[in-house]
């Protein structure tokens, strides 16, 4: 029998790392007005971190849960790329406003909004899919891959 955690063992890695993009723009957000370099370096990790995750999922998981699952680019991974999208233009959008000292609350709370529930869809949904899905090898493989 495998363990719990084995078990969840996608669900647990990329919901952890949700969690640490969410206390690094939360930082972001906390230090912008009265520390701009540190907000930007904050930011720059961020944005940085989530497109890395992003990458994670779009050409590691998501394709690995496809193969399982007899999917090409349909169901609940063309969804995710959507927002992927979504969430990526947003994101440059806030850097180049950052660049121009620019920055407005309107992008940046359309970003948490987003990442909320997108985050809340892969978190309840795909990632509890994958770890039923995707066999230890291929656990293995994504973990060695990334």
């Amino acid at each position: 029998m495998e363990s719990s955690v084995m078990q969840n063992l996608v669900t647990q890695f990329f919901s952890v790392d949700h969690e640490r993009l969410d206390f690094l723009f939360r930082m972001y957000r906390e230090n912008k007005k009265n520390q701009r370099y540190k907000a930007v370096l904050l930011f720059d990790k961020f944005s940085e971190g989530l497109k890395r995750h992003i990458r994670w999922e779009e050409e590691l998981l998501f394709p690995m849960f496809e193969k399982a699952n007899g999917l090409k680019g349909a169901g609940p991974t063309m969804v995710m790329r959507q927002e992927h999208d979504q969430i990526e233009a947003i994101l440059e959008e806030i850097g180049e406003g950052l660049k121009n000292d620019d920055h407005s609350e309107a992008l940046e709370n359309a970003l948490l909004e987003l990442l909320l529930l997108h985050n809340e869809k892969e978190e309840q949904v795909l990632y509890v899919q994958c770890d039923r899905a995707l066999t230890k090898e291929q656990l293995l493989a994504l973990f060695l891959d990334m």
